[in-house]
């Protein structure tokens, strides 16, 4: 009876790790409504996504990528802000240097609320972003 108690004390005290990207999840569910909306969303693959997105970076057109490099260049160190942009950058060279093989599929961003609610509106996006496209 005492074990049975305790697992249920445990399970129950656990709980609240579970729910610790909430604001993320819902930014995200918003996030894909509008992503939602451009047909080349659905017409093509992650991996199509992908290598358009970066071909566009390589012949200099605009790209998630791109944009990523960017502000790797401009924020200040040992932000958060940049500490996400890197991260994204680190899963997505994985995929691209992975591009004849079949696509790896990197763990999904999560972020905790407390950081969550520090982070500029920009790294949100492109947070979301890459997430939904690697997990459409």
């Amino acid at each position: 009876m005492k074990r049975i108690i305790i697992t249920i004390l445990i399970l129950f005290l656990a709980l609240p790790c579970f729910a610790g990207n909430l604001l993320q999840q819902e930014y995200e569910t918003a996030k894909m409504s509008e992503m939602a909306q451009e047909p080349a969303f659905y017409n093509l693959s992650k991996r199509g996504l992908i290598e358009n997105d970066y071909s566009a970076y390589l012949n200099g057109g605009g790209s998630l990528y791109g944009v990523l490099k960017y502000k790797q260049g401009r924020l200040p160190k040992n932000s958060l802000d940049l500490k996400y942009v890197n991260l994204i950058l680190a899963k997505y060279d994985i995929i691209v240097k992975n591009r004849n093989s079949q696509l790896i599929q990197p763990d999904k961003i999560i972020i905790d609320d407390k950081d969550y609610k520090m982070l500029s509106d920009d790294v949100k996006s492109d947070i979301a972003v890459f997430n939904i496209i690697i997990f459409k």
